[in-house]
């Protein structure tokens, strides 16, 4: 089996078994296809040296991201997500690198407008960018799989914080990948 075939094969599993041990609780966690995202990582990775994801789950993709020749880090929130995010990085030989955390920066944390009832994700905890070492605008490609109707949220995080040449790839279960760049979001194509 290819390498990113049994990364993908893995992922899925660890993130199938997180859920069944969380319980009979419902749920809204799902992964993005792992295919899709590993294809259009080659597809930018011409374009992109360090890559960030948010909300990083199991690791999949940021060890993904690593595997195909980027500076990886994922930051995630769980930190029983976290642990298996390490564990299969570990696996899979990657360097990737997981911080526990908060991936909102911290000159966003008290902006009413994250504070909406309306969103899933959450400002609560300490942002991770100084664990790493590392400010948002380091990074050249950040890839999310926001909650529904949250990817202006993430654009605005962009907008504010990030290099203005920086990338932010966002997955969407309902209609696939769509590129951020130059203050447009349009569908990523291949």
């Amino acid at each position: 089996m290819p390498p990113m075939e049994e990364l993908a094969c893995a992922g899925e599993k660890a993130f199938a078994d997180f859920i069944a041990e969380e319980g009979d609780l419902f749920h809204p966690l799902v992964h993005a296809d792992y295919r899709r995202v590993a294809a259009a990582l080659r597809k930018l990775r011409p374009r992109a040296e360090k890559f960030l994801e948010w909300g990083s789950g199991v690791g999949t993709i940021s060890i993904m991201a690593d595997l195909l020749g980027y500076e990886a880090f994922g930051i995630e929130r769980n930190a029983r997500m976290l642990a298996r995010a390490e564990d299969m990085a570990e696996r899979f030989q990657s360097q990737a690198t997981f911080i526990q955390g908060s991936y909102v920066p911290s000159e966003l944390q008290d902006d009413l407008q994250y504070q909406s009832a309306d969103f899933l994700t959450t400002t609560e905890g300490d942002p991770a960018y100084e664990e790493m070492g590392e400010e948002l605008a380091d990074f050249d490609l950040i890839y999310a799989f926001p909650w529904p109707g949250e990817e202006e949220l993430h654009m605005e995080i962009m907008r504010r914080s990030a290099r203005e040449d920086a990338l932010l790839l966002l997955y969407a279960s309902t209609d696939g990948l769509h590129l951020f760049q130059d203050g447009e979001l349009g569908p990523l194509d291949f």
